[in-house]
């Protein structure tokens, strides 16, 4: 699959501030404990490191996405 057929919503960086809008019918905790897993996960780092991360990676947030779907 080329970088073309990818929506491009997938591909945009986000704060966690805007993801805590977008999602926050499933509450701040919720919200916050998937994020920081989802950015552990995918960088490979401690969940005490993914915690002070501010903006998620496009990758990120589309694992964030798909888990809210």
């Amino acid at each position: 699959m080329n970088i073309t057929s990818l929506p491009t919503d997938d591909l945009c960086a986000m704060t966690k501030s805007e993801l805590y809008q977008e999602f926050r019918k499933f509450g701040r905790d919720v919200v916050r404990l998937e994020m920081n897993t989802v950015i552990a996960k995918v960088r490979g780092v401690p969940l005490k490191e993914a915690k002070v991360q501010k903006v998620l990676k496009g990758g990120e947030v589309a694992e964030l996405r798909k888990r809210f779907a």
